[in-house]
């Protein structure tokens, strides 16, 4: 569970602050409705948060992409229970 924690923890940090072809602001790419950020649900930890940067929102699943390819790069997700939700992002449903 520590381990997912702390992976979830990064993936939300380099998202949170990952650049990308027509960024509007560098102090961060996304809100957050909760503090803390993140919650445990039983043995799954996540993170709620949402955007409405329309560069983010045109390019979400590339900046997706590469954020858990450096990421992984950074701390193998191997043995991890860490998934991305995107609820709300065009083309998928919304949070119900």
């Amino acid at each position: 569970l520590e381990r997912n924690k702390s992976h979830l923890a990064l993936l939300r940090a380099t998202l949170l602050h990952w650049g990308f072809q027509g960024r509007k602001a560098t102090a961060g790419n996304l809100a957050f409705p909760f503090s803390p950020s993140d919650l445990q649900l039983g043995s799954e930890v996540v993170t709620v948060c949402g955007t409405r940067d329309p560069g983010f929102l045109a390019n979400w699943q590339r900046i997706f992409s590469d954020v858990e390819e450096y990421v992984a790069s950074l701390s193998s997700p191997k043995g991890l229970e860490v998934r991305f939700i995107t609820a709300g992002l065009p083309g998928m449903p919304k949070l119900a």
